[in-house]
């Protein structure tokens, strides 16, 4: 039987990523939901992206890595993150992210938190797994331009 953290995506993986990367903190967030389509921040209730991978990837000089996109307002900077394809592994979406929105070739090291959102009478629900990865010094790029990034900062 799935716990009510593994409702979306395999409990089975997402413990074994917790027993190789460490117990991630985990949370239920509930949403009281603004209207009817959409949640908050304009989160489409009818979304068929269901879980995403975010990267904490530590830069030189004790930073992180940040970016922004196109179509963020103006001085909003956020961690790495990308939707898991429907049936893809955790892991390998973090591989496949961190290449495509970085172009660096990432190791995860720690499994920090697992959050899923799930909105008021609604059965939608929507999953985080965020994870450390090890520290890079490469270069920076985007290989994907569909994400539009327009800056990286640390």
């Amino acid at each position: 039987m799935e716990s009510r953290f593994g409702a979306n995506r395999s409990q089975r993986e997402i413990d074994a990523l917790a027993e190789r990367l460490g117990e991630p903190a985990r949370e239920v967030v509930s949403i009281h939901r603004m209207n009817r389509s959409r949640g908050p921040a304009g989160f489409p209730i009818s979304s068929r992206r269901t879980a995403e991978v975010v990267l904490v990837i530590p830069r030189p000089g004790a930073g992180v890595l940040v970016h922004t996109k196109k179509f963020y307002p103006n001085g909003v900077w956020r961690l790495p993150t990308g939707g898991l394809h429907p049936g893809e592994a955790i892991e390998n979406a973090l591989l496949r992210e961190g290449r495509e929105e970085t172009g660096l070739l990432l190791t995860p090291i720690r499994f920090l938190f697992e959050l899923r959102y799930e909105w008021e009478g609604s059965d939608k629900s929507f999953q985080s797994f965020g994870f450390l990865t090890t520290p890079t010094d490469g270069e920076i790029k985007s290989n994907d331009p569909h994400e539009q990034i327009t800056a990286f900062h640390d």
